[in-house]
């Protein structure tokens, strides 16, 4: 097509031609209107404004989880630093005795059943409070975690039903609480969301870091090394 809009003759064509055939006028598509551009880009803020909202609001729902989850398990750990203090004192009561009988140590040993036996049912009922707590399904981190301290509290209740049946089992080492804890340690503050607010930071530290003091007399990562209190201990 020529400047002046006309077609050119074929190559092979003759010289002159009859008639001129005008080019036809060319017609843009709707698609190509001068409103695309502000459509498209309202389309993207929206998307953006749609993401972002996504985000909060999963940060939202994360923070809520994780109060719910550091509520119950701080329950459990309560139950748990409950049976830790009487075992301490049934023992502490046997060793004040000068001369210890038969019958002190019968009553010492049914007072250790009690505990263990409610005990394990107290930490038991707290642990299902734990499984309860609803985690979405696309926060990995929180459910890992709180499968974690499940198994956790499992071992204790293992524990504790062990010892209502022999309360010697209070003198054992307990490697399934002690191993458990450690993952729990690791499991929670990786599952804080980020910014995590409640003082959830402060909690997870409070809960999950390791005393300075003997295990016996602070923390609930687990029972004892040797199951007795440091001033019982063989």
């Amino acid at each position: 097509m020529g400047d002046d809009g006309v077609m050119a003759a074929p190559i092979d064509a003759p010289a002159t031609v009859d008639r001129v055939v005008a080019a036809a006028p060319i017609r843009r598509s709707w698609v190509h209107g001068a409103w695309l551009g502000p459509v498209a880009g309202l389309l993207a803020l929206l998307l953006t404004v749609t993401l972002g909202g996504a985000v909060a609001g999963n940060w939202i729902v994360a923070n809520a989880q994780m109060h719910a989850l550091l509520t119950a398990v701080q329950g459990s750990e309560t139950d748990m630093t409950k049976v830790q203090d009487e075992v301490t004192a049934a023992f502490h009561a046997y060793g004040a005795l000068k001369s210890p009988t038969a019958a002190d140590q019968d009553r010492l040993n049914a007072s250790l059943s009690n505990i263990a036996t409610d005990g394990a049912s107290q930490v038991g009922a707290a642990g299902q409070q734990v499984a309860d707590v609803a985690i979405a399904p696309w926060n990995t981190a929180l459910l890992h975690a709180q499968h974690a301290y499940e198994v956790h509290n499992q071992a204790w209740v293992n524990y504790l039903a062990a010892a209502a049946l022999n309360p010697l089992e209070f003198t054992k080492n307990q490697p399934a609480i002690n191993s458990s804890w450690r993952v729990v340690q690791k499991a929670f503050p990786a599952a804080l969301p980020v910014p995590a607010l409640y003082g959830m930071t402060a909690t997870v530290h409070t809960l999950f870091t390791d005393p300075v003091a003997p295990p016996a007399q602070s923390g609930t990562g687990g029972a004892p090394a040797n199951g007795l209190p440091p001033t019982q201990a063989a």
